[in-house]
């Protein structure tokens, strides 16, 4: 089946806080449009020290997903206050769990959101 599955993913912002979120269906603000994926996919993170020795977001790793979704592509967006957009990255679902790496590592500490699109 191809289709779109938008989910918004809660993030609490402090780094301890980015183990593991899930979702049943869509955040407030994602929509299901057509869906590889009834039942929600599961979003942690890898994580690091930057440079300064803050805390960073190097990629997400999503779990969960059907096995219709492989050879889709996921692309996970990291937002901060106001919705605005951290770091994202994209990467052809394999089946099981997939890690998307970051284009850019995003400030942990800023993270408040995740919206994980599938589409294909």
């Amino acid at each position: 089946m191809t289709g779109l599955l938008v989910l918004g993913v809660a993030a609490p912002a402090a780094a301890a806080g980015l183990g593991g979120l899930s979702s049943g269906g869509p955040g407030a603000d994602g929509s299901a449009v057509e869906s590889c994926d009834s039942d929600g996919i599961r979003a942690s993170y890898l994580t690091g020290t930057s440079a300064a020795g803050g805390p960073i977001v190097t990629a997400a790793v999503i779990s969960g997903m059907h096995s219709s979704c492989t050879g889709s592509m996921l692309h996970v967006t990291l937002s901060g206050s106001a919705g605005s957009a951290l770091s994202s990255g994209s990467a052809r679902a394999l089946g099981g769990t997939q890690t998307v790496t970051m284009t850019t590592p995003a400030d942990a500490t800023a993270v408040t959101g995740t919206a994980v699109v599938v589409t294909g």
